[in-house]
């Protein structure tokens, strides 16, 4: 289709609900921004770009159909309100611009369709601040496809578990692709599982041409049906420390945590010694951040957390 509605600078479209069954591309320009479109239908592309690079926040909330997102132009935008990427074909973010997807905690990939999340170019940021779960196709000929190139980032804060149960058809055309190259940087500092269980897996984790990757958290391990190519894991994970803050007399941590996992935050005066004892009560995973607070001791004490089960 060649339909097309496009803005010019500082303007806005003012629409809660687009519906497009034949398709529509929307071009926004300048200083405009979505924050007026609330749900979108059968969009076939929304290109934002913003040569301010102004925080923009996006009211976007239910996108259906197939719809491809780019964010370029030094356009720096946040989509809150936005909780499901389901619908999504592709997102890509290049020419130095920024994207936050803060609404999204869990992934399931659609089907009969290929997914591309991509950042290209020095200073484009793709960000998924509190996705905990990515689950991979299921069907064969689809793909999801991570990829960080030239200079752009792909940051996954709060991922803890990539997974592709397979369809057990024995078929190698599926799987989830996680790429890096060319001074690109993919960030994933919880992630500890990365397992594609399909018969014929056809998962795979590749860096070339001076891309870096930070997986503190991911070992063989954690590793099943994965191919790796450029890439060199730990036999067991580096585990990424939770973060803690003070108010008052009290030590506040907070940890990632998983749905089907309990969490138990524990102390002692020696960590050479078998004398730890439990500080609190056990929480139970959320699939989002547990917060555990404690009084600070008159005497120096160590801290961890046991996780049942593991992995």
């Amino acid at each position: 289709p060649s339909s097309r509605l496009e803005t010019a600078t500082a303007s806005m479209i003012h629409a809660p609900l687009l519906l497009a069954p034949r398709g529509v591309s929307i071009d926004l320009n300048e200083q405009s921004a979505p924050q007026r479109f609330t749900s979108l239908a059968n969009v076939r592309q929304i290109i934002i770009n913003s040569g301010s690079g102004a925080p923009l926040v996006s009211g976007l909330a239910s996108v259906t159909g197939s719809t491809t997102i780019r964010i370029t132009g030094r356009a720096n935008m946040r989509f809150p309100a936005l909780s499901s990427l389901a619908s999504l074909a592709s997102i890509t973010v290049d020419s130095g611009s920024k994207a936050e997807f803060d609404g999204v905690t869990g992934y399931t990939h659609p089907p009969n369709v290929d997914v591309t999340w991509r950042a290209h170019n020095p200073g484009s940021e793709l960000v998924f601040t509190n996705l905990v779960r990515i689950q991979g196709p299921d069907t064969p000929g689809e793909y999801l496809q991570i990829q960080a190139g030239s200079g752009g980032k792909v940051l996954f804060p709060s991922l803890m578990q990539i997974i592709r149960e397979g369809d057990n058809d024995n078929s190698a055309n599926s799987g989830v692709a996680l790429s890096v190259s060319g001074t690109g940087m993919l960030a994933a500092p919880l992630l500890y599982l990365f397992r594609d269980n399909d018969t014929r897996p056809n998962s795979s984790l590749s860096l070339s041409a001076g891309g870096g990757l930070s997986l503190p958290g991911l070992s063989q391990a954690g590793l099943l049906g994965v191919k790796l190519t450029g890439v060199s894991l730990p036999a067991q994970p580096i585990l990424p420390k939770p973060n803690f803050t003070m108010a008052g007399t009290n030590i506040i941590f907070v940890v990632p945590s998983l749905a089907g996992h309990t969490y138990q935050l524990q102390q002692t005066a020696s960590p050479g010694t078998v004398g730890w004892t439990n500080a609190g009560v056990p929480q139970a995973g959320s699939n989002s951040v547990l917060s555990f607070s404690t009084p600070m001791q008159g005497s120096k004490k160590f801290y961890r957390f046991m996780i049942t089960p593991w992995p």
